[in-house]
């Protein structure tokens, strides 16, 4: 589903937007299915929220325990009071990572890349806690914490008009797969808890 996804749409933290609109695109032209589902054993990427309506970034922000990650979260998140209601937003990556996607130096690209991914494994992992403790609509909490293809499964299936002649579901089972979790090119396969 997201091939071709451009750097930029990554920098931005457009990726959800740009892979929702193009299951919106199919659901209105398309003659034939408009949503088709190809799963196995891996949940899916969990993107950082884009934005978070004000009142809920600092109740958020309030359940992080340590202030190294506080200033994390400030620093990446900042506030739009002109958005209604006010919101923070998730800033661009190259705004903080200079040099991020740089295309005439692969060997930067790669180095500002790798320093992204360490970075949105910690806020990824400092948001998922503090949400699960401070949002107490279960239903939201989720919203804010779940992974790009079940947002895309929710849009695919409640935006159809007929599921069941417009939707199809594909999943492949690896037979197995469980008996070799240990092995290391499952994680290729299925979700794997870091064993740090």
């Amino acid at each position: 589903m997201r091939w071709g996804v451009t750097d930029e749409a990554a920098n931005d933290h457009t990726t959800m937007q740009l892979c929702l609109e193009e299951i919106r695109n199919c659901q209105q032209i398309s003659t034939g299915p408009k949503f088709v589902s190809l799963l196995s054993h891996k949940y899916g990427t969990r993107p950082l929220p884009s934005d978070i309506i004000c009142n809920e970034f600092e109740t958020i922000i309030g359940a992080v325990d340590s202030e190294e990650d506080r200033t994390l979260m400030k620093q990446w998140y900042k506030q739009d009071t002109n958005a209604v209601p006010p919101v923070y937003i998730l800033q661009p990556i190259s705004s903080i990572i200079s040099n991020f996607g740089h295309q005439g130096n692969r060997m930067l690209a790669e180095k500002t890349k790798s320093e992204w991914w360490r970075t949105y494994e910690r806020l990824l992992e400092i948001t998922t806690k503090a949400v699960l403790l401070s949002i107490k609509d279960t239903v939201r909490a989720h919203s804010l914490i779940n992974s790009i293809t079940e947002k895309e499964i929710e849009f695919g299936l409640h935006q159809s008009q007929d599921v069941s002649s417009s939707c199809l579901w594909f999943k492949r089972e690896i037979q197995g797969l469980a008996a070799n979790d240990k092995n290391p090119s499952a994680k290729n396969f299925v979700d794997q808890l870091d064993s740090k």
